[in-house]
C-alpha cells in the first residue's frame, strides 16, 4: 500500500485522529525524563518509534479508567538511569531487545519482555516525479538518503542489512545520512534535507504525517518485521493499582486493532505478513 491510496488509509485512521486530536506535542528526546510525582499516575516510557501509537493507547485506556498517565519518550541510553536508579515508570515500550533483556535479568521487571507488534519499513519522500521505491534508490537523481543509525536502532540495522543484501552500498554509501533515531530521520525527510528516506510505516500512518509526501512499503520479502516489545517494571514503592489492568489491556484485541491501523503487524499475525 502506498500514499497514493491515502483516502483508504485516512478513513481507517479516523478513530486514531479522534483520540490524538487533543494530544500536545511531545518534547524531544533530550528532555528531562524525571516524572513529576502525581498520586496514582501511571508512568509509561517509550522509544521514539512507538511514541504516537503509545499516546493513542494511553488515551483510550484513560477514557475507560480516568487515570492520570504520563508518557516519556527517550532512547535506551536516555531511559537507563531513570529505570535502574530512581524510576517511577510502570511500563517500557521499545525495540531494544538487549536493553529489555538486561532489565529483566537484573531484576527490574517481574516478568520477561513480550512482543506487542512487528514494525514494517517504508521509503518516504517529499519530492515528486518518481515512485519512492528501491528502484528509485539506484537513480543518480537521488542525492541523499536518510535513515536511523544502524549501530543503535533496530530499524537502522535492518535497513543496512537490506542495502547490503541488495548490493547497493557501493552506490549509496556516500549518499547515506544517518540520524540518531526515527523521529530525527523523519525530520530530515520532511524538511527536504534528503531526497528520500527510510522510516517506520507506523510513523507515516500517524496523524502528524498522513498528508505529508509520498511513501511505499519496502518489499517485506527483503527483511523480517521488526519486533516491538513491552516490559512491566518494578517501580519504587507499591505497584500502580491499575498496572495489571493496563498490562491486560495491552494484550487485548482492542489494542491489536489500533496497532494494525498504525501499520504494525500485531503479535500473533507475524506469519501473515
Amino acid at each position: 500500500m502506498s500514499q497514493y491510496s491515502r483516502i483508504k488509509v485516512i478513513a481507517s485512521l479516523a478513530i486514531i485522529l479522534f483520540f490524538s486530536a487533543c494530544q500536545p506535542d511531545q518534547p524531544d528526546e533530550e528532555q528531562n525524563l524525571t516524572p513529576v510525582e502525581t498520586l496514582d499516575t501511571l508512568y509509561i516510557a517509550t522509544s521514539s518509534n512507538m511514541q504516537y501509537v503509545v499516546q493513542v493507547l494511553t488515551q483510550i485506556f484513560n477514557l475507560d479508567y480516568n487515570v492520570p498517565i504520563q508518557v516519556k519518550v527517550g532512547s535506551s541510553t536516555d531511559l537507563d538511569t531513570q529505570i535502574t536508579k530512581d524510576t517511577l515508570f510502570d511500563f517500557l515500550f521499545t525495540t531494544d531487545q538487549a536493553f529489555l533483556d538486561s532489565l529483566f535479568q537484573n531484576g527490574f521487571s517481574p516478568s520477561p519482555p513480550e512482543d506487542i507488534a512487528y514494525g514494517k519499513l517504508v521509503l518516504w519522500t517529499l519530492e515528486s516525479g518518481y515512485m519512492p521505491d528501491m528502484v528509485a534508490l539506484r537513480s543518480p537523481s537521488i542525492k541523499t538518503v536518510g535513515l536511523p543509525d544502524p549501530k543503535s536502532t533496530a530499524y537502522g540495522a535492518t535497513i543496512l542489512s537490506i542495502l547490503e543484501k541488495e548490493e547497493m552500498m557501493d552506490f549509496l554509501g556516500p549518499r547515506l545520512v544517518y540520524q540518531k533515531n526515527l523521529i530525527e530521520t523523519n525530520q530530515l525527510i520532511t524538511s527536504g534535507e534528503v531526497s528520500i528516506g527510510f522510516t517506520a510505516k507506523s510513523l507515516v500512518l500517524s496523524p502528524q504525517y498522513t498528508e505529508v509526501g509520498s511513501w511505499i512499503e519496502v518489499d517485506d520479502r527483503l527483511y523480517d518485521p521488526i519486533p516491538h516489545q513491552f516490559l512491566r517494571l518494578h517501580k519504587l514503592g507499591e505497584p500502580h493499582p491499575l498496572a495489571t489492568t493496563f498490562e491486560e489491556f495491552i494484550k487485548s484485541q482492542r489494542v491489536k486493532d489500533v496497532l494494525a491501523n498504525f501499520g504494525f503487524l500485531p503479535n500473533g499475525l507475524l506469519g501473515n505478513h
